[in-house]
C-alpha cells in the first residue's frame, strides 16, 4: 500500500489527481487525413496542456476521436484543456480543408480515477485502441500514441530545447504566443515536438512498478470493452426505447440478416445484449424489455451482480 501511495503522490505530499478525457467518435468524416494532421494535433495537445497546467501521462490519436490520460489539480483544468484542444484543432482543420469546425459540437467525457489498478487499465485501454480498432496488429507499431515514450533509452536527449527558440521564431515553430521556454519541450530536426518531452513517462512507468514486462502484459490483458463503456459511453445521454428499437433493427439486419428481434435465437439475443450495453450504454431493465430476456439472464450476460 505504501508503494501505491508513493506512485499516486508523485513524490509529494499532495496526491496526484488522474483523469481520462476523450472526444466522442465522429461518424461522418475522419478527424485526421494524413501525417501532418496527426503532428499538428500532437503539438496542439502538448501546448494546450502546458497552458492549462495539465500533464499528459498517455494519449492516443485515433482516426475519428482522441484519448488522453492526464494529471491535473482539478477537473476544470482538464475540461478547459479539452475545450481549447478542440477549438485549436478545429481551426487547423477548417483552414486546411475549408470545412466547418469539425470538433466544435463533439461531446467530451472527463472522468476522474482514484484506484491505481484502474488507472493502469486506463493506460492499457488507451494504448490498445489502435489494435482494438483494427489499425495495427501490435500496439507498439502505432505512431500516434504515447506508447513509444515509455521505457525508451533515447528519450528527447537529441532534441532542440524549446528555450532555444525566441520571439517570432518560437511562434513560427510552435504556432502559439504561449511562452514555452520553461516547458521542457524538445523538438526534432523537422521542428516537431518530441512526445517524450511532454509525456509524463516516469509517472506511467512507476504505475507499472518500472517493469516493462508488467506494462506489456497488462496491455495485452485489459478488458477493452468494459473500459470503453465505463470511461466513454457511460457519460453520454441514454437512448430511449424507441430510438434503440430502430438501432437494434439496423444492427440485426446488417449483422444477422434478420428483420426483427422476434426472429433471433437466444445466442443472437445475448450478442445484441452485449452490444447494447457496450455501445449504446443501455441498462439491464431496458435490455430486458427490448430483447425479451429475464433480468437475471441479462445480469449474468453482462457479469453484473
Amino acid at each position: 500500500m505504501r508503494r501505491e501511495n508513493e506512485v499516486m503522490s508523485g513524490g509529494t505530499e499532495q496526491p496526484v489527481r488522474v483523469f481520462h478525457a476523450c472526444t466522442k467518435g465522429l461518424e461522418d468524416r475522419l478527424l485526421f487525413m494524413d501525417e501532418s494532421d496527426y503532428i499538428c494535433a500532437t503539438r496542439i495537445a502538448a501546448v494546450t496542456a502546458y497552458r492549462h497546467q495539465v500533464k499528459i501521462a498517455a494519449y492516443c490519436l485515433m482516426t475519428n476521436h482522441v484519448h488522453f490520460m492526464v494529471c491535473a489539480d482539478e477537473k476544470k483544468c482538464v475540461s478547459d484543456f479539452m475545450t481549447d484542444f478542440k477549438k485549436d484543432y478545429s481551426r487547423h482543420y477548417m483552414r486546411r480543408y475549408n470545412s466547418s469546425k469539425v470538433l466544435k459540437r463533439i461531446e467530451v467525457t472527463v472522468k476522474e480515477m482514484e484506484d491505481i489498478s484502474y488507472i493502469r487499465n486506463c493506460v492499457s485501454y488507451i494504448l490498445r485502441n489502435p489494435v482494438d480498432g483494427g489499425l495495427v496488429k501490435d500496439t507498439g507499431q502505432y505512431r500516434w500514441s504515447s506508447v513509444a515514450c515509455y521505457y525508451s533509452r533515447n528519450r528527447n536527449s537529441d532534441g532542440i530545447p524549446a528555450s532555444f527558440f525566441k520571439g517570432r521564431l518560437a511562434r513560427k515553430v510552435f504556432h502559439t504566443h504561449t511562452d514555452l521556454s520553461k516547458s521542457g519541450f524538445a523538438v526534432d530536426d523537422d521542428y516537431n515536438i518530441i512526445p517524450s518531452s511532454f509525456v509524463c513517462t516516469g509517472f506511467v512507468e512507476s504505475l507499472f512498478r518500472n517493469s516493462q514486462e508488467f506494462f506489456w502484459n497488462r496491455l495485452s490483458k485489459v478488458d477493452s470493452d468494459k473500459m470503453e463503456f465505463e470511461l466513454v459511453f457511460s457519460g453520454y445521454v441514454k437512448y430511449n426505447d424507441y430510438e434503440l428499437v430502430h438501432r437494434i433493427e439496423a444492427v440485426i439486419k446488417e449483422k444477422l440478416k434478420k428483420s426483427s428481434v422476434m426472429q433471433l435465437e437466444i445466442g443472437e439475443r445475448i450478442r445484441i445484449a452485449g452490444y447494447l450495453h457496450r455501445r449504446m450504454h443501455a441498462g439491464i431493465p431496458q435490455i430486458s424489455r427490448l430483447l425479451g430476456l429475464e433480468r437475471k439472464t441479462v445480469r449474468k450476460i453482462l457479469g453484473c451482480p
